[in-house]
Order: C-alpha cells, then sequence, then structure tokens
C-alpha cells in the first residue's frame, strides 16, 4: 500500500511508536488499528481498498437473465442461506463446512438443489459470499449472464442491407433454401461491396425473424390458405348442441387404394361419397362411384336418411358442381313440382367455402379411416407422392413381386367399409367426451319414414311436351295413353335404377299415370311374324280404336246449335230453319213497318251514335306482337286497357271474354290478375271495370 518492503514498514512502525494489539491464533503477530495509523498511512489504505473494491454488478435491463441462469442463481442463493445458517452456531467452522460439503455432495442434505447445481466446493461459496455481501444480498449476481443476447432474441444481427438482400430473396412463394438465400445475399453483397455476414449469423437471423414474424413468412412463402391453415386463428363450434338429424355434412372422397372398375374391369382409384352425421360423428350414408356425381350423391342420401329414421334438418355440403347440381338445389316459384330434392322434402342448405376442408368434418373422418383401414389394404396407393408404397416406385422388382395384386372389386370394398364403420362406431371419441358414435346415433334415431313416399322425392323430374301420346327422354320414346289429347308440357318422374317405366304428371301435380319403352312391331307380322308379332299388332290397333271411339263419343255428345247464334242475319229469338225454295211474288206479305219513334226517342238515338263514332275516332291505334301463350296475350291487353286506358277492338275482347272463361285462368291466372285489380283499385281510389267479364261466371267465381 505505501510502496516500501516489510522491513520498511515495520522501522518506522518501530520507531514512530505505532499502537498495536497481539493478534490472536497460531503464529501471533501485530494488529494495528487503523484510527491509530497515520494520515498519509490511512490514505494510502483507502486509495488501496477503493481499488481492490470489485464493481457491483450492474442489472441492465438490456442485457436480461436467460431463464435457466435465473434458476442456477436461485439454487446458489437458497444453498448460501443454509450454509450460513448451519455454520453460525458452530464454534469450528472449518468442520462445520466440511461436514456441510460433505453431506451435499453425496446428494443427502439438498437434493433439489444437488440436480441444478451438482457439486460444489468451500472456495466457491465463500466467493458467493463475497458477492452478496459486495451486492447488498442480490441474488441476481449469482446468475450466469452468459447467453444474454439469445434471451433477447437479438442474435443473428448481419446489418440492414444484408437482412433487407436476404429477405427479398428468401421470401419468396418458390420457396429457397437457406442456404442457396445466404449464397445469394452474398453474391449481391459483394457486388455492391458491402460486408458479408457470417452463414452461423444468418442462420441466427433467419430463426429470429421467423419467430417473431411467422405470418409474414408463411404468406410470402406458401399463400393465403397456408396463411390461414397455419398461423389464423379458428372458431371451434360447440357440436353438443346439435342433436342426431340436425346437420349432416357430405363430401367426396378419391379413395387412396384401387378398385375394380365397373366398366373397364382394371383397377382404378374410385370416389366415396359419405353423408356424415355432425352430432354423433358417424357416417349415416355412402355410395362408391367412378366420380362424383348426382346419382351416387343421390343414392347416398336416400341410405342416410332410413338410417336416422327422419329428413335432416339441414346439410352442410361441399362446394363442387355435383353438390350444387339443379337436381339437388333447383327452385320454381311458379311451379313446385320442379323444386329441387332439398327443397321438396324441407331441407336447409348450407356450403362450405371452396378449399376451406377445415370447416368440414367429415375431412377429419377421412383422414382416419385411411389411417385405420385403408393403409392395411394391400391395393393401398398412399395419401401423396412421399407416401405411396414401395411396390409403386420404379425399379423395385423385389416389392412388385412380393406385392400381393389382389384388387377389390366395389362390393368388396363395400363389405370391408361396413365392417369397419362398426368397429369405428365403438371407439371412444374424443370429439364426444369420450362418448361412442353407434350409442348417440342410436339414441337420437328417428322413429322412421315413409319409404315410397320418400322414393317419389327422390325421383328425376323434367318438364316435356307430348306429342302424339309420347314423349322423349334420353333416346328413348316412352308412350301412355294418357297422354292422348295433350299438347301442354306435362312433368316426367323416373329412376335411373329402372327406365322401364316413368310416371307422368300435370304441372298442377295431378297423376297422368305410367309411360312404357315404345316397342318396335313387325312390319309384316301377318305374313313374315309369328304369333306373338299378329297379337301385339291387334292389341296396337285396339287401343288406336279405343281413343279414337272416345273422342267420337265426346264429339257426338257436343251441341253445335250454337252455331246459328254466330249468322248475323238470324234475329235473335226466331231460330228456325230458312227456307230455301222461292216464294211466289203474289204470295209474300209486306214487310212489318217498323214502330214509330218519338222525337225524344230519335234524338237520344241519333246523341248515342255521335258518342260511339267520336270514341272510335279517338281511340287509339295499337299493334300486337307475337305471343307464345295465351297468358301473355292477355296480361299484354290487360295492361292496354286498365293501365293505359286504351279501348279493344272488338277481337280482342273476344279474346279476353274466352281467356276469362278458360281453366288456364280459373286455376292458374286468377289469382294474379286479381291481385293487379286490388292494386290498381287502391292506388286510383276507383273500381277498375273490365269489360269482358262474364258477370255471372265472375259472382260465381268470386270476382269483384
Amino acid at each position: 500500500m505505501l510502496g516500501i518492503s516489510r522491513q520498511a514498514v515495520t522501522k518506522r512502525a518501530n520507531r514512530e511508536a505505532w499502537k498495536f494489539s497481539k493478534r490472536a491464533g497460531r503464529g501471533g503477530g501485530k494488529i494495528y488499528s487503523y484510527c491509530d495509523l497515520p494520515e498519509d498511512v490511512q490514505a494510502a489504505i483507502t486509495l488501496h481498498e477503493a481499488q481492490r473494491q470489485p464493481a457491483k454488478c450492474s442489472f441492465d435491463e438490456s442485457k436480461p437473465i436467460p431463464d435457466s441462469a435465473h434458476e442456477t442463481g436461485l439454487a446458489r442463493f437458497k444453498l448460501h442461506a443454509d450454509w450460513t445458517r448451519f455454520r453460525a452456531g458452530q464454534k469450528s467452522k472449518s468442520k462445520a463446512d466440511e461436514a456441510f460439503f460433505a453431506a451435499y455432495n453425496l446428494g443427502n442434505s439438498h437434493p433439489e438443489i444437488y440436480e441444478t447445481l451438482g457439486k460444489t466446493s468451500r472456495q466457491s461459496m465463500f466467493r458467493w459470499d463475497r458477492k452478496l455481501r459486495d451486492n447488498d444480498g442480490d441474488y441476481r449476481c449469482l446468475c450466469d449472464y452468459r447467453g444474454w443476447a439469445q434471451a433477447k432474441n437479438v442474435q443473428g444481427n448481419i446489418g440492414p442491407e444484408a437482412e433487407e438482400t436476404f429477405l427479398s430473396i428468401y421470401l419468396n412463394p418458390q420457396r429457397p433454401s437457406i442456404s442457396l438465400s445466404f449464397r445469394a445475399t452474398c453474391s449481391v453483397l459483394e457486388q455492391k461491396g458491402l460486408p458479408v455476414p457470417s452463414k452461423r449469423s444468418t442462420y441466427r437471423f433467419v430463426e429470429r425473424y421467423t419467430a417473431d414474424h411467422n405470418d409474414l413468412v408463411v404468406l410470402m412463402r406458401d399463400g393465403e390458405k397456408a396463411l390461414a391453415d397455419k398461423v389464423g386463428p379458428y372458431i371451434t363450434r360447440d357440436s353438443s348442441l346439435l342433436q342426431v338429424g340436425d346437420c349432416l355434412v357430405a363430401d367426396g372422397h378419391k379413395l387412396n387404394l384401387d378398385c375394380i372398375h365397373p366398366q373397364t374391369g382394371r383397377p382404378a382409384r374410385m370416389t366415396l361419397i359419405c353423408w356424415y352425421d355432425w352430432a354423433s360423428r358417424m357416417p349415416v350414408g355412402w355410395e362408391v362411384m367412378p366420380s362424383e356425381d348426382t346419382i351416387a350423391i343421390s343414392s347416398a342420401l336416400f341410405m342416410a336418411i332410413k338410417n336416422i329414421g327422419k329428413i335432416p334438418r339441414c346439410v352442410y355440403l361441399d362446394n363442387g358442381r355435383a353438390f350444387k347440381s339443379k337436381f339437388f338445389t333447383e327452385t320454381d316459384p311458379d311451379l313446385t313440382m320442379l323444386h329441387g330434392l332439398y327443397a321438396r322434402l324441407g331441407i336447409a342448405v348450407q356450403f362450405s367455402k371452396p378449399y376451406w376442408a377445415r370447416s368440414k368434418t367429415v375431412e377429419r373422418f377421412f383422414g382416419t379411416f385411411d389411417n385405420q383401414c385403408a393403409r392395411l389394404l394391400a391395393s393401398y396407393r398412399g395419401n401423396s407422392i412421399a407416401d405411396k408404397p414401395a411396390y409403386l416406385a420404379r425399379n423395385e422388382k423385389f416389392h412388385i413381386a412380393r406385392h400381393n395384386k389382389n384388387v377389390p372389386t366395389i362390393q368388396d370394398f363395400l363389405e370391408i367399409w361396413s365392417a369397419y364403420l362398426g368397429d369405428y362406431g365403438m371407439q371412444p371419441h374424443e370429439g364426444l367426451h369420450g362418448m361412442l358414435p353407434l350409442e348417440i346415433l342410436a339414441a337420437g334415431r328417428g322413429k322412421g319414414v315413409d319409404v315410397s313416399d320418400l322414393t317419389r322425392h327422390f325421383l328425376y323430374r323434367k318438364e316435356v311436351t307430348p306429342r302424339r301420346c309420347r314423349i322423349r327422354l334420353f333416346g328413348i320414346d316412352f308412350e301412355s295413353e294418357g297422354l292422348y289429347g295433350l299438347k301442354k308440357p306435362v312433368i316426367a318422374m323416373w329412376s335411373w335404377a329402372d327406365l322401364s317405366e316413368i310416371q307422368l304428371y300435370t304441372k298442377e301435380g295431378h297423376s297422368l299415370g305410367p309411360a312404357r319403352p315404345v316397342e318396335a312391331l313387325h312390319p309384316l307380322a301377318r305374313v313374315l311374324g309369328d304369333d306373338l308379332d299378329v297379337q301385339k299388332i291387334r292389341e296396337a290397333n285396339k287401343k288406336q280404336a279405343k281413343l279414337k271411339k272416345m273422342t267420337l263419343q265426346i264429339a257426338k255428345e257436343t251441341d253445335s246449335s250454337g252455331l246459328i247464334e254466330a249468322i248475323p242475319w238470324v234475329e235473335a229469338g226466331n231460330r228456325q230453319r230458312v227456307e230455301l225454295s222461292v216464294v211466289p211474288k203474289s204470295e209474300k206479305e209486306p214487310p212489318a213497318s217498323p214502330p214509330e219513334m218519338s222525337q225524344e226517342e230519335r234524338a237520344e238515338l241519333e246523341r248515342a251514335i255521335k258518342e260511339q263514332a267520336a270514341r272510335i275516332e279517338a281511340q287509339p291505334e295499337y299493334e300486337l306482337p307475337i305471343f307464345q301463350r295465351p297468358y301473355d296475350k292477355a296480361a299484354h291487353l290487360f295492361d292496354l286497357h286498365v293501365d293505359g286506358g286504351v279501348q279493344l277492338f272488338p277481337k280482342d275482347l273476344a279474346f279476353m271474354r274466352e281467356y276469362w272463361r278458360s281453366d288456364e285462368y280459373l286455376n292458374v291466372s286468377k289469382p294474379r290478375f286479381d291481385t293487379l285489380v286490388d292494386f290498381y283499385t287502391q292506388t286510383t281510389g276507383r273500381p277498375v271495370i273490365l269489360p269482358w267479364q262474364d258477370p255471372q261466371a265472375d259472382n260465381a267465381t268470386g270476382i269483384n
């Protein structure tokens, strides 16, 4: 401290008579009190101690302590506290320390701390003790600050220029690797004369950037769908609010195995159409076909309705073309006979978003079936290129020769499928809180449905126009006696499973009976045919004669005396036959003179004639377009007269009178015209008078 030797200090102490006391312990010696020393010696000691004093730990928040270092520091602090308490009551500190560390290093006294710190020594404990005294007992001084950069995520600091260049290359839909992006970044930086970072620092930068900006990395490299599937939030749906049959989820799944194609006889991947009950997590209807089409979907739905015993309230469907066909979704406000299948059954429809598989619970079931059953079949092909079996790879002669080439037919697969569903239904389901799907399905099944009525709903239907008792569908002529005399569109219903007979209905829903395919007969049955051909010819002739006789009978019962009323020169009330014989002039009676009119009557008649002539002259001319249906012409004339105030020509008035008495008006279009009459009456505030109405018929039908 003073910069002199030990002997010099001793001589000065003796010369200046420094006060001292004897030092206890082995070896003896002298102890000099700091307060009794000279001022220059005190100053030298103070300066020396200040230089030797270690700097207190500065707990900078910019350098956080790693999580693992916290655990180590706390373990040291606890062990130090126990060591201090243990040696406080001991007379011999050295023996106390020897006993304490012997018990600790054997793992007997502090097993939990020993697992964290391992063995330690007395010297380490004295070092920890000094750090705690110097830092006012703050345990953080015992923590290891190494790795603070990793704790703060500042590793991989490669500079702003290198970061910008690297990210412009790495965040690319071509998904270049980190190594390729690093090499490209180095090339760009070298051309610009900028410093090149190390490869390890670049890797750490990528790890840090991905951890902080995972959404941007996934979007730029994998796209929006990956962003929604891997990063974005999702909705948790409470399926416990649903009951069996409330909602059926349908989708088509391309099987990851081969089946025998029913047409070609070769192995091919079939399509499984599955209707899946959301509440019980159980498939209830299915069909296997080469492709996803309307027939397979309707067949699977028919099975699903029978299995759940009731009509579902809602269906959640795939967004494919077959599921959205008119057979299922068409609605016609004027003709309920041509409503789509869902509308006829009263089922609400909801379609999923395109390429949004997570919204359909049946997709998860397909994955379960693939892992639990399909993968065990010999014809399994894998669910991706990387997952395909070895026998499908090139030059795998051993596996190709060993592979079992027995490919199941569709019927064989359906038997395997049914057996698997029985096992799947008895597995506790996590989404059902450990309950069994089959038990829930059985508990919520309905009372059953009328199969015959359900079959009628599932018939395909189309509007066709008959011609001479026949209609044509799919290149086949169908014939029915119920079409005799009809020249208006009818509704044909059929099932693809049986085209030997189709059902015909009017647009109002009245049955016309069945129609069967026309059979071509032998052109020369009597000469070249057999007895069966002759019998068929006789039956066809009898049918034609019967229909003709029916028409003749109706015609004979028709009264044609009303034709005489159309002759303009025949007076009303005098309908006797006109004799065409020549009457002698002398025998002719003079014509009766008309009764004389009074002057008032003559003036009134002349005034009425003038008013009628004025109205005819003031009536605007109008032209009628060509109409396809009588209703279109009637609606046009109605608008001309009621809305436009145009007086109709006599021939148009006659048409309106005839249409107002027709069955089409009484059964179909009357409610529409009544609505228009009420609308114009409320709008103008005066009643609408239709000159073509028949008061008696109108009163009978309720027209105001």
